[in-house]
């Protein structure tokens, strides 16, 4: 079945035009900035991309589309300015024609269309097999696939000083579901649509929900918390002294609000991995539903098996949609909730080192 990078969810769209794009360099290949501009706006004009895809793979193409402004137009150039020369020397304006029509040409060309074909094959060229094993194995495009782990692990110590981390078994498990649905060819047409837009949604869903420390201990660190808190408290009310029992006050204040992004990030990571472990249940589930859907067996024989066919297989479809669509919506509540409580946090430290800073002024005066 015919897939393009986007049928893969943001994450591996970018990840698999960085490949195409650097090819074997990728394992030595620094991060860029995204940036799109006028010109990049204009290349990906029409190609149905979303701009933060486009600005975050734009700079990866840099190479071809610069060698081509820059190695077809301005030779182009130079051989425009010297046909204007002529004819301004002969007075011939046939030349002068010749002049600006092979400039107007070789500059739309150079700096237009040749970039925009190389940006479309990267993003619009359909998937190749060997294009997502090397994600599934962190391979280097160009190299066997032993010598191309060995080689980007290798690389990846040497740009950041860290050995890479073990790989995530809900993204392997994605990886080779794509790489199933890439090989069938028993799909109908009329289903692949369909499940495109499934593994779109996978794609991101499983790039949304990282994987969580099966040790973590988030409730009883709250409980702990909680009790420091109380302690300090009850110093607070016996304390004599009004600064230090303030100061008390202010330190059990914090040890709450530590215990309640804990029990946040508790609750946070039930959810996370409960809807990681139903999102591998339908994986599971849809790659073992693959190879038979679509075969053309006896007992599937008539039009009527055939429409039950797609109808469980567009049934288990919308059911992994909706998973995904709740796993999406629970990693943006999540962050949405976590960037709220750090404005919160920031808001309540500045007010209290702007009160601490006011009674400080009061006394010296």
């Amino acid at each position: 079945m015919k897939l393009l990078p986007e049928d893969l969810g943001a994450k591996w769209h970018v990840a698999l035009v960085r490949h195409r794009a650097y090819g074997t360099s990728v394992a030595w290949a620094k991060p860029v900035e995204p940036k799109l501009g006028r010109l990049g706006r204009l290349w990906t004009k029409d190609m149905r991309l979303n701009e933060d895809i486009a600005a975050a793979t734009l700079p990866m193409a840099s190479e071809t589309t610069l060698g081509y402004t820059y190695g077809l137009g301005v030779p182009a150039a130079i051989v425009g300015v010297t046909l204007a020369m002529i004819a301004g020397v002969t007075g011939d304006a046939g030349w002068a024609v010749t002049a600006a029509g092979l400039t107007a040409g070789s500059a739309y060309g150079a700096g237009v269309l040749l970039p925009r074909r190389a940006i479309h094959q990267l993003h619009k060229a359909p998937l190749k097999p060997e294009e997502v094993e090397r994600l599934i194995t962190n391979g280097i495009p160009g190299l066997p696939p032993f010598l191309g782990e060995l080689a980007n692990r290798f690389f990846r110590m040497w740009n950041r000083g860290v050995a890479d981390q073990e790989p995530d078994t809900l993204e392997q498990a994605f990886l080779a579901l794509a790489l199933d649905v890439l090989r069938s060819d028993t799909i109908p047409e009329a289903s692949q649509d369909d499940l495109r837009a499934t593994l779109r949604a996978l794609g991101d869903a499983v790039s949304n929900l990282p994987p969580v420390d099966e040790s973590a201990t988030f409730s009883l660190d709250a409980a702990d918390l909680r009790a420091d808190a109380e302690l300090l408290r009850e110093r607070a009310d016996r304390e004599t002294d009004p600064v230090v029992a303030e100061s008390l006050r202010r330190q059990a204040e914090a040890h709450l609000e530590r215990a309640r992004a804990s029990e946040h990030s508790s609750v946070a990571a039930r959810r996370v991995r409960a809807l990681r472990q139903e999102l591998r249940a339908q994986i599971d589930a849809l790659r073992t539903a693959l190879p038979a859907f679509g075969q053309r067996t006896p007992a599937a024989a008539s039009a009527a098996a055939a429409r039950v066919d797609v109808t469980g297989f567009a049934r288990l479809s919308e059911s992994i949609r909706n998973v995904a669509r709740e796993a999406n919506a629970v990693a943006e509540a999540e962050e949405e909730l976590h960037s709220a409580t750090w404005s919160g946090r920031e808001e309540a430290l500045w007010s209290s080192s702007f009160e601490e800073e006011t009674v400080q002024q009061v006394r010296r005066r």
